[in-house]
């Protein structure tokens, strides 16, 4: 979008054309307005199950505009970070600059107006990256010297997105040493991450199987996500997952049909990445404490995992039912309260 203004004949410029404090607002206006007039296009069509792919995000422009002057873009626009970033975009896939590769691999020659060399593509590659972690399906795609398996990497992301063959979330769980609560967590997550607190409860069983209700609240960010999730077991790291957004009067009448014998579960969720994975690490304060348990989805159960080296990993429980969500809300792991170590020995 700033490549196609370029063209038209505006400048970042105060003395010539447009100061950057005018220019990112009518930059992120026009992005939605093209984004809109797309999906409103492909919502009209006849042709059912239409794929809008959008080469930048408006969370982009947060590098450019810097967070002061982008949220007040977007509070202009009654706008939240949630609207722009998990409401808006279904899924957010990363593809790293070429400049990785190294110097010699990058160029501007396909885009005359770009002006960074390659050691500040690197870094704006990895900023842009950081705007937007606490998207829940964020995807990291590696700089590849041959194109052909870049595309087929990226293929495999937008089928498992798109649920080709089918909707499969494929994960491995693992528990770590819990990291001294809340409080602490930015020294226990020495890399860029978001904060999220999720309250979550199951419901009885119904036509389309069992069901769960989820409140996803970011703690360093305006706005919240409500979720009905369906999940039906494949095997211990692969489930078939329809996932939808609800309101909260939906979420309300839900909280009526809880399971008998589960409970609430609250934790606080922290997203990050670590050698190009995306991971989500849990601290649970109800119906446990002292828990803490580090996921990460996959596109296949054999993928190399890298655990993060600044957690301490006790070891994998993708295959242990009893530290799965649900198995967790119907106090799995004993009685309800802080764990000790004792209580998470393997086979207890």
């Amino acid at each position: 979008v700033s490549t196609s203004l370029f063209d038209s004949g505006f400048e970042i410029d105060p003395k010539k054309d447009l100061a950057n404090e005018l220019f990112q607002p009518f930059k992120v206006e026009h992005q939605l307005a093209i984004e809109n007039s797309f999906v409103r296009a492909i919502r009209q069509a006849a042709p059912k199950k239409k794929v809008l792919l959008l080469d930048r995000g408006v969370l982009d422009d947060l590098l450019y505009s810097g967070q002061d002057l982008f949220e007040s873009i977007l509070r202009s626009l009654g706008l939240s970070w949630a609207d722009v970033r998990d409401k808006r975009y279904d899924a957010v896939l990363h593809l790293q600059t070429a400049a990785a590769l190294g110097n010699r691999y990058y160029t501007t020659a396909n885009n005359i107006k770009r002006t960074e060399d390659a050691p500040q593509a690197r870094a704006k590659d990895s900023k842009t990256l950081e705007c937007w972690i606490g998207h829940r399906h964020l995807r990291f795609i590696p700089a590849m010297k041959n194109i052909d398996d870049k595309v087929a990497l990226i293929w495999r992301h937008v089928c498992q997105i798109l649920g080709i063959p089918k909707p499969l979330e494929i994960e491995r769980k693992y528990l770590v040493e819990y990291p001294n609560a809340y409080v602490l967590r930015h020294q226990a997550i020495p890399v860029a991450h978001e904060v999220f607190r999720v309250s979550q409860s199951y419901l009885r069983p119904g036509p389309e199987g069992p069901a769960r209700i989820r409140v996803v609240q970011s703690l360093d960010h305006d706005g919240l996500m409500r979720y009905k999730t369906y999940k039906v077991k494949i095997s211990a790291r692969t489930r078939e997952e329809r996932e939808e957004e609800i309101n909260g009067r939906t979420y309300r009448q839900l909280s009526k049909q809880i399971c008998r014998g589960t409970l609430e579960i609250l934790k606080y969720r922290t997203c990050f990445m670590s050698d190009g994975q995306y991971f989500e690490l849990d601290e649970f304060s109800e119906p446990y404490q002292n828990l803490a348990l580090l996921e990460i989805e996959l596109l296949a159960e054999d993928d190399q995992v890298i655990p993060p080296p600044f957690l301490k990993v006790i070891r994998e429980v993708t295959d242990d039912p009893r530290f799965s969500n649900r198995s967790i809300s119907g106090l799995s792991l004993g009685k309800r309260g802080a764990l000790k170590k004792k209580d998470l020995r393997k086979g207890k």
